[in-house]
């Protein structure tokens, strides 16, 4: 499975809409190279996709313009848990742009499946919050402990200081993870990625 920001000529089966952008689009990135397959996950490049209003409203708008099928292709949201606040206000939230059904939440609050409808288009609409209390770099933490054994803050500056005197980036970091340590860390990614790979 790959991730890119333009389409290629492999089966399109999702668009994602990063709420806090490009370090989260790295992380999946080398999340979606640990799965094989030729499926394409396609992000493109959306003008102020920043917090929830803006990622759902970047959907709404992607679903207003694509010329495909939309019902065959899935639409998700990839955001830290600092911008989702209180699970029923995105739930009402997503109200301001489609009709939606809520379908399948875990019990953690970190990954929400939704069917969800705009007009005549309906499609299936996934929410993945990243970090345990605010960001994606807890999750980038917890690898690292679960693969070097060392604690290293959820932080942005102190992750970089670590993968330097590792002579590693992230990508470097996830293609190290075992397939459970992937799962304990990003474990609501993994879910997203073996259920739109079906």
């Amino acid at each position: 499975m790959i991730l890119s920001h333009t389409p290629t000529k492999r089966e399109i089966v999702s668009f994602v809409v990063f709420g806090d952008g490009r370090y989260d689009f790295r992380v999946l990135k080398a999340i979606c190279e640990k799965f094989n397959g030729a499926k394409e996950l396609v992000s493109p490049q959306l003008q102020g996709a920043k917090g929830l209003t803006n990622s759902l409203r970047s959907v709404a708008k992607l679903l207003d313009i694509l010329r495909i099928n939309v019902e065959k292709t899935k639409f998700v949201i990839l955001i830290d848990k600092e911008h989702i606040g209180d699970i029923k206000q995105m739930k009402k939230k997503i109200t301001e742009f489609f009709i939606s059904e809520s379908i399948k939440e875990d019990v953690q609050k970190q990954f929400f499946k939704f069917k969800i409808l705009r007009g005549s288009k309906k499609t299936t609409l996934y929410i993945i919050v990243m970090g345990y209390n605010k960001c994606i770099e807890e999750n980038i933490s917890h690898l690292i402990e679960k693969i070097y054994g060392e604690r290293v803050a959820p932080t942005r500056q102190s992750i970089r200081e670590f993968l330097r005197r590792k002579g590693i980036n992230f990508e470097d970091l996830i293609r190290r993870a075992s397939q459970k340590a992937l799962n304990e860390a990003f474990g609501n990614v993994v879910e997203l990625l073996k259920e739109i790979d079906r």
